[in-house]
């Protein structure tokens, strides 16, 4: 079973709507919207600061690339490991 995709425009909808002072909680809401709790707790944390203000635009796509570079680090050091030990068992050999 796949996992329903919500577009970013719904997600800040239903943050907004837990951050307002309204009577609805969590509960009331994912029941509403046939939602499930984890998700919409994934969703206030990634559209909420460290401070507890909203992320902006840029602080996401920021953030995002920074996941992707760390990757990137992750992937080329591991390369490199290997590597030299691909150079380390070539040159026993040889000798």
């Amino acid at each position: 079973m796949t996992r329903p995709k919500y577009d970013k425009e719904f997600k800040q909808t239903i943050v907004d709507l837990l951050s307002l002072e309204t009577p609805k909680s969590i509960d009331e809401i994912c029941k509403e919207y046939n939602l499930k709790k984890p998700t919409v707790y994934r969703w206030l944390k990634e559209f909420k600061s460290e401070t507890g203000a909203f992320k902006d635009e840029a602080t996401l796509a920021y953030e995002k690339e920074i996941r992707q570079l760390k990757k990137q680090l992750k992937d080329a050091q591991m390369e490199r490991d290997i590597l030299k030990k691909a150079v380390s068992i070539f040159s026993v050999s040889d000798k």
